[in-house]
Formats: structure tokens, C-alpha cells, sequence
């Protein structure tokens, strides 16, 4: 496939966290992906996680950034719940958005899923998985 070719991409992260701390990651998450809206930097957007799951997340930045590059259009990493058919109740995920893009896009939209992912495991999320579509 040619980097020409528009293809469905979408990027997704989720995970299992206790009750308490469900509210906390998603108020961190929300304030990284309005640091990433406001064009922070990705160390900046990174700030809004505690000191030890920073680089991961600026990681996470950065590769939001190169996806966003890659289909010209801010993205960011917006936080949700999902049900999934195989769990009760709802899990915590972010980054769940469709977009159209190139194979940079596609292959891009994959950093950022296991990017988000890690940042998820480092907060203490368990059952983390993360996946991207072409």
C-alpha cells in the first residue's frame, strides 16, 4: 500500500482501574488532552500525570503529535468509558475516534494506541489493551 492510500484509522487505549481511582484518571486525562488541544508541548500535556508516569506520557504526546501531523488535524486523546461485551459494567479508555488517513496515518494511530496503553499501565490499570484500525 502507497502512502497515498486513505484508509480508517482510529487509535484506543483501555483498562481496568478500581472505582476510586476511575474519576482520578479520567480528570488526568482530560487535562492532558486539552494540553494537547492548546498545543502544549508534549512535556507540558505530560504534567498532568503524577512525576512517575510523565515520560511515558510525553511519549504518549508525542506520538498523538506525529499522528495528528499525519492526517493534519488535531486528534488529541479525549477520555471515555466503553462496555465491552466480555466485562460487566464500563472501562476506562482513551483515544476512541475514526479518522481517514495515509499508511503514516495507520501506522501512526498504532504508536499512539500502545502509547496510551502504557500510560495506562503505569497509572495502575490492569487488563490494559490497546488497538488501531486500517
Amino acid at each position: 500500500m502507497n502512502d497515498s492510500t486513505f484508509i480508517r484509522c482510529t487509535y484506543l487505549a483501555w483498562g481496568e482501574l478500581p472505582d476510586a481511582q476511575r474519576a482520578i484518571v479520567h480528570d488526568q486525562f482530560a487535562d492532558f488532552h486539552a494540553a494537547l488541544q492548546a498545543d502544549r508541548t508534549p512535556e507540558q500535556a505530560a504534567e498532568a500525570f503524577p512525576p512517575n508516569v510523565r515520560q511515558t506520557a510525553a511519549r504518549a504526546a508525542k506520538a498523538v503529535r506525529a499522528f495528528e501531523g499525519a492526517i493534519g488535524e488535531k486528534t488529541g486523546a479525549p477520555p471515555t468509558y466503553v462496555s465491552l461485551p466480555q466485562r460487566r459494567g464500563t472501562t476506562f479508555a482513551v483515544g476512541i475516534r475514526s479518522f481517514t488517513g495515509s499508511q503514516t496515518a495507520a501506522d501512526a494511530s498504532n504508536e499512539v494506541a500502545n502509547a496510551l496503553g502504557d500510560v495506562l499501565t503505569a497509572l495502575g490499570a490492569i487488563e490494559v489493551d490497546s488497538v488501531s484500525m486500517d
